[in-house]
């Protein structure tokens, strides 16, 4: 079955497994800006060391080095294309950006801050991701369902994750996904949308105290992106997200996104209830806002020592 795909989302680009049976679905968001046709055999393709702790993986070879197309031969691989929206903040450009936002994302506290800020443009800057993130979380939910449907009905073998932006939009998506614990989510360079009203709703005390701090978290995103949840959506259910292996990297150097909006998306998700054994935060000196051959390895590793292998 094919996800009902609304005219302005571009197809897929799909790279099929190199052997069968298909086992795995990577479901990878590109960068604002970008498209799958050059993220996507940028990344799959893109040589590197693979690190001496991931020879424990069912497909080790002895090469020193692989490519996640190489690493995952079971594994189909899905780069969607973010539709053409209006970059109000960057010259009112149309570019392929999976939700707008203001930019850049911290403010330079030599010039402006955040107190000078008026009610009016505050509450702007707040809610303009929201229209592009609500149906872009709908779409990734449908790509979703659609790769655990041909994988008969095996959701821990879908894995999401993205770059930047794609990082972020990916995060939401797998926030508020309402099926069966996912695979895993890796995010490289990007940062938690709403992480301040997110921690902060899971850590307020009375009235909502008898939830957990995940409810109270899930149940802001969804307030403010008005998504609701479904009527056979169970607490059980939504605390067993909290199994899905996360990776998560950052170059100290990024300009674009600063390491502290990555360590600030770590913070929300451990809040939220995530604990060290299924989160792992990756720190990468004086890398900017790229992704590195390190980077891939240490993804690589953490990946597969945590997928369920079938």
């Amino acid at each position: 079955m094919s996800p009902q795909r609304p005219p302005r989302w571009p197809r897929p680009l799909v790279i099929n497994p190199q052997t069968l049976p298909h086992k795995q679905t990577f479901i990878i968001l590109h960068d604002r800006g970008s498209q799958a046709t050059d993220f996507g055999p940028a990344l799959l393709f893109r040589p590197f060391h693979r690190s001496r702790n991931a020879s424990n993986t069912p497909y080790f070879t002895t090469q020193s080095t692989t490519t996640l197309h190489t690493a995952f031969p079971f594994a189909k691989f899905v780069f969607p294309t973010a539709s053409m929206l209006r970059a109000v903040t960057f010259t009112e450009s149309v570019i392929n950006q999976w939700f707008d936002t203001h930019w850049p994302l911290t403010e330079d506290n030599e010039h402006s801050s955040r107190n000078s800020l008026d009610e009016e443009t505050r509450k702007w800057r707040s809610e303009l991701p929201i229209p592009g993130l609500r149906d872009a979380v709908r779409y990734i939910h449908e790509l979703i369902k659609a790769e655990i449907e041909i994988l008969d009905g095996d959701a821990g073998s879908v894995v999401v994750g993205g770059w930047s932006q794609g990082c972020a939009a990916s995060l939401i998506s797998v926030l508020l996904w309402e099926g069966d614990p996912l695979g895993g989510w890796f995010g490289l360079s990007g940062w938690l949308p709403f992480a301040e009203e997110v921690m902060n709703a899971a850590q307020q005390e009375g009235e909502v105290a008898e939830k957990s701090s995940l409810e109270k978290g899930i149940a802001t995103l969804r307030d403010k992106l008005d998504i609701p949840a479904s009527s056979r959506t169970d607490d059980a259910a939504e605390q067993s997200s909290l199994d899905i292996p996360l990776f998560v990297a950052h170059g100290t150097e990024d300009k674009t996104v600063p390491i502290a909006l990555g360590r600030q998306m770590v913070d929300s998700l451990r809040v939220l209830g995530w604990s060290n054994h299924n989160i792992q935060w990756k720190e990468y000196r004086s890398l900017g806002h790229t992704y590195s051959e390190n980077m891939l390895s240490d993804m690589l590793e953490f990946l597969t020592e945590r997928l369920v292998w079938h």
